[in-house]
């Protein structure tokens, strides 16, 4: 997770808001249950409908801001975007 990640998901945790974090393998997941074990973690090679996960996360609401990683998930993201809600590349 990279300063930027970092910082952002710390100040959107500070204002209340649930953090859902995606990755590509499981030892970065592992990784980041160590660091932030408060965030929601979802490996996207082995839940490559991570879009559904979200939603289950969020109640079906649609999250509200994506940031991202051009990984060849904006397909997901778009599935999981609530009305409104905004990707940020």
């Amino acid at each position: 997770m990279t300063g930027l990640y970092h910082l952002t998901t710390q100040n959107i945790e500070a204002a209340g808001a649930r953090t859902i974090i995606t990755s590509s393998s499981d030892e970065k997941v592992q990784y980041l249950k160590a660091q932030y074990d408060a965030y929601y973690i979802i490996n996207y090679k082995t839940t490559p409908a991570w879009a559904t996960e979200a939603q289950k996360i969020i109640d079906g609401q649609g999250v509200n801001f994506i940031l991202e990683g051009g990984s060849g998930t904006i397909k997901q993201s778009l599935d999981a975007i609530a009305f409104r809600g905004v990707v940020w590349f």
